[in-house]
């Protein structure tokens, strides 16, 4: 196959084009992933039971060492609330959240709330335009363990 020349213009609104929609494109097939092949509902947590190993794809950079709860939030028709229960002193948690391009919307969790916990709601912009349909929502808990 030969390779034909193109102007410098359409190359930099090419490679443009390529940097914006390559993040949205990967979330998508994660949700596809995640969502749509297990036949999982939106809007409800998916408990990963076990620690993720070498073969383990299903998300990018997961901690090892960390029990996970996942799941997609779709607003486009309402917000979702989520409520996070009170956790007792020994135990870490986040609230994790992120948009279809990858980046953290926020990150509540024991930094930040202690051990109290709450509710959040997740909604559209004020615009009434979602900035994605959906978003995705990770929730890591682990348990501290003292070694005396």
């Amino acid at each position: 196959m030969q390779s034909r020349a193109v102007s410098p213009e359409l190359q930099a609104i090419s490679d443009r084009a390529y940097l914006y929609a390559y993040g949205i494109d990967e979330a998508y097939k994660h949700l596809h992933k995640t969502l749509v092949e297990p036949d999982c509902p939106a809007n409800r947590f998916q408990i990963i039971h076990h620690l993720a190993d070498d073969k383990y794809t299903a998300h990018v950079s997961i901690n090892n060492d960390t029990l996970h709860l996942m799941g997609w939030l779709d607003v486009a028709a309402e917000p979702v609330i989520v409520s996070v229960p009170d956790h007792d002193d020994g135990r870490y948690w986040v609230l994790h959240t992120m948009d279809m391009g990858h980046y953290t919307t926020t990150m509540e969790g024991k930094r930040t709330r202690g051990t109290k916990g709450g509710g959040a709601s997740c909604l559209r912009t004020s615009t009434g335009k979602a900035k994605s349909r959906t978003a995705l929502l990770k929730s890591s808990v682990w348990r501290a363990t003292s070694s005396s």
